[in-house]
């Protein structure tokens, strides 16, 4: 399997537009990723309908939901997860769900610090590899590009007023992204 990611930070609005262009070109569906009690999937056909986009469910990014994006008409397949306790939870994620691609929004952080988040693939899938190429040139037309990271109007705006644009509120702000890196940006014109 090839892979391919674009990390981003994003606040309130900036993933909605990116997300709402895209849903033009085809109907999709957004389904809660992780691991559950229930096989049956918790979905949206709306980027508008995800309850929270911009705001991070969590202080790092691998600790803020996820999503996996489908095309509309897909079946999404959850994973059967035997504990050793017995009980059987349910993933939904890529593996079974190759035509997808994995969004993490990442988001504002209790008015601290924006967490980063990206969108990417761990499949070779024509599908998934067509979502991808959409979002990535969604995300290039409205985001900047600092050290390699793609950087929403809003989260400039937040890192411009003192909040953190971090991977985690733990990590040292050295690994931050700086109102410095981004002097010198402009949009991302790949």
């Amino acid at each position: 399997m090839s892979t391919g990611q674009v990390h981003l930070f994003a606040a309130d609005g900036d993933l909605l537009g990116v997300l709402q262009g895209f849903e033009k070109s085809r109907p999709v569906q957004y389904v809660l990723g992780g691991s559950f009690p229930s096989p049956v999937p918790e979905s949206v056909r709306e980027s508008a309908l995800i309850p929270g986009l911009g705001t991070a469910t969590g202080d790092q990014e691998s600790a803020c939901r996820m999503f996996l994006i489908l095309d509309a008409a897909a079946e999404v397949t959850p994973r059967e997860i035997r504990q050793s306790n017995g009980i059987i939870r349910f993933a939904f994620d890529q593996l079974l769900n190759p035509d997808s691609v994995v969004l993490w929004p990442g988001g504002v952080w209790k008015r601290e610090a924006v967490i980063s988040g990206s969108v990417g693939t761990a499949s070779d899938s024509s599908e998934s590899v067509w979502l991808l190429r959409q979002l990535r040139n969604g995300i290039r037309r409205g985001f900047v590009k600092v050290r390699g990271i793609h950087v929403g109007p809003r989260a400039l705006e937040y890192m411009r007023s003192g909040y953190r644009l971090t991977h985690a509120v733990q990590s040292p702000r050295d690994y931050d992204l700086r109102e410095d890196d981004a002097k010198e940006s402009a949009p991302d014109g790949e």
